[in-house]
């Protein structure tokens, strides 16, 4: 950005992160309550995670649920390491501060909003987020452009293995419930979506577990008890 945008940029991101704090939600979706001290641990959580998943795509999900329970130590860890790297990045000048910045702006209403609800992330949220972190590491490898295209070849060279390994996963409904599940047993949306298949292909005893499971997470969504009654009905 040049010094005639930059304070557009910023003024812009100001705005967005207070029209999104002053209406935060104070329930989560479909009627379940999340306090702020949850919906904070959430956040930060999902941060960190999303940053992982950017260096190393091998926990991809539809959608990422709350954890059941909340390590406050773990949070506040992580909240202190959000703070030094957005210190560490805001001192640089250029692009390593507008690209963390963007990262930041464009994750933050998604997240505020999310970590209060049934769903604290989820990756395909990452597609807009994901051009600040580019952004950030195009301009720290100016200087030293002989050294970082070499390390440049051998991240893509890593990064295209784990998108082969991840394109089997994401060929069907089926198998891309299944690793949401695998990664994360309490993904009530997986389930949902795996007790819609079985109901479909006539597993009425399989589709009536995964909806149970799902309802056990989200007792107050809609779709899911319809699924379930249906299912019952069928049998």
């Amino acid at each position: 950005t040049t010094e005639e945008t930059t304070p557009m940029f910023r003024g812009l991101g100001c705005g967005a992160v207070f029209l999104t704090t002053t209406h935060a939600p104070t329930t989560g979706g479909f009627g379940s309550t999340v306090s702020d001290g949850q919906g904070l641990a959430n956040a930060v959580a999902a941060v960190l995670l999303s940053l992982r998943d950017l260096v190393w795509p091998l926990y991809l999900s539809p959608f990422h649920v709350p954890p059941q329970q909340v390590s406050w130590s773990g949070t506040l860890a992580g909240a202190g390491a959000l703070i030094g790297i957005s210190t560490l990045c805001l001192r640089r000048p250029g692009a390593i501060r507008t690209g963390w910045l963007w990262f930041l702006v464009l994750l933050f209403p998604v997240l505020l909003f999310a970590g209060r609800g049934f769903f604290s992330r989820a990756d395909h949220w990452l597609y807009l987020p994901m051009i600040g972190i580019a952004w950030a590491l195009a301009g720290s490898m100016r200087r030293w452009i002989g050294v970082h295209t070499a390390l440049g070849a051998v991240i893509l060279l890593i990064l295209a293995i784990s998108a082969h390994v991840q394109v089997a996963v994401w060929q069907d409904t089926a198998s891309r419930c299944a690793r949401a599940i695998e990664v994360d047993p309490d993904n009530w949306y997986a389930h949902a979506q795996l007790g819609d298949l079985s109901r479909q292909t006539g597993e009425l005893r399989s589709a009536e577990r995964h909806y149970l499971i799902s309802l056990a997470r989200a007792p107050g969504f809609a779709w899911v008890q319809t699924g379930l009654a249906d299912a019952i009905h069928d049998r």
